[in-house]
């Protein structure tokens, strides 16, 4: 009775699936008005965070949209459904690892952007710094999730977290050499060593707005610093237990002891919940709350979705530009 209803429940945390997906998307086609409208007012600051924005939004949206299929999983009683498709499964357990790490490293990219900007105003980073660090990161997510494909790695479902993952055990061997270095750079430099990296960004930031109310100075970019403090906040709340975990996890492996993390002195269930929500339902409850927070936090963007004028144009112009990109 206690593993349904856990798994159950590992079903209920997921209105991000369907809820996130539109909010996402509403958020994106108001930033992309937003750049597009011809308001003079817009700084090439500006454009470059709002061109940020929408990445986010873009990467947020289609996280929320990988965990349907998790909670379809979890209200048939951890079954496959979806996942019994040996490339469904495959396509998505790709795709969720180069997610998850993108929308870790764009959280990071905003908090130093912002941080720069409030130590050194007139050194603020430009469009060059912002993009090209992301553009860059991405081809190495791809290259890294495509190494286990030419090594001919197979895609697992695991029934206790309803998703599917990499089987890359037999990529990396059983060298505990190969271990280490294979947790240092997909674990280490992906997960834990962003959250440190946000988490001084955000001491800074918040120091030097601290500072600013003192001497009755403000700027024109402090609301967006504290916006991007807000979604720096959130993404530290809910991922610390995600990267404790595999902190835990690293310091077992180059201590050469054994991971026990799995062992945990509680029932199966309970463990098997636990851990699922960590691995997943986290990182998709994070992208459903980031363009709740642009709402509540832009007056422009709640009239924006209480208009549909202003909704229409967006939408027109999004096709717009699809279309002549399509053209060539």
């Amino acid at each position: 009775m206690l593993s349904a209803n856990l798994h159950f429940l590992k079903a209920v945390p997921s209105p991000h699936s369907p809820s996130g997906v539109p909010a996402n998307l509403l958020s994106y086609l108001y930033f992309h008005y937003k750049q597009t409208s011809r308001d003079s007012t817009i700084t090439s600051r500006d454009s470059t965070i709002t061109t940020i924005y929408r990445i986010i939004n873009l990467v947020d949206g289609l996280i929320c949209f990988l965990v349907i299929p998790i909670m379809w999983s979890s209200f048939y009683g951890g079954e496959a459904v979806l996942f019994a498709h040996s490339p469904v499964c495959y396509v998505w357990a790709v795709l969720w690892e180069i997610l998850i790490r993108m929308s870790i490293f764009l959280i990071g990219v905003m908090s130093i952007a912002r941080t720069v900007a409030l130590v050194n105003p007139l050194h603020a980073p430009r469009k060059i710094h912002l993009l090209l660090p992301v553009a860059v990161y991405l081809v190495v997510l791809v290259v890294q999730e495509s190494i286990p494909l030419v090594l001919e790695a197979q895609s697992e479902y695991y029934e206790i977290f309803a998703t599917c993952g990499l089987d890359v055990k037999e990529v990396i061997g059983h060298s505990v050499v190969h271990v280490k270095i294979y947790f240092f750079f997909t674990i280490d430099l992906e997960f834990i060593t962003p959250l440190v990296i946000i988490i001084v960004s955000s001491i800074v930031s918040v120091v030097q707005l601290t500072k600013r109310v003192s001497k009755n100075n403000k700027y024109k970019h402090d609301e967006a610093t504290k916006t991007i403090l807000i979604l720096a906040m959130v993404y530290i709340v809910l991922n610390i237990p995600y990267c404790a975990m595999y902190l835990l996890e690293s310091i077992f492996i180059w201590s050469d002891g054994e991971i026990m993390l799995m062992n945990m002195d509680m029932s199966p269930s309970l463990r098997n919940f636990v851990f699922s929500f960590i691995l997943t339902h986290s990182m998709a409850v994070n992208s459903m709350i980031n363009p709740l927070v642009y709402f509540c936090r832009l007056p422009q963007l709640r009239d924006f979705v209480m208009k549909k004028d202003g909704l229409r144009k967006s939408i027109s112009k999004s096709f717009k530009s699809g279309s002549k990109m399509v053209r060539g």
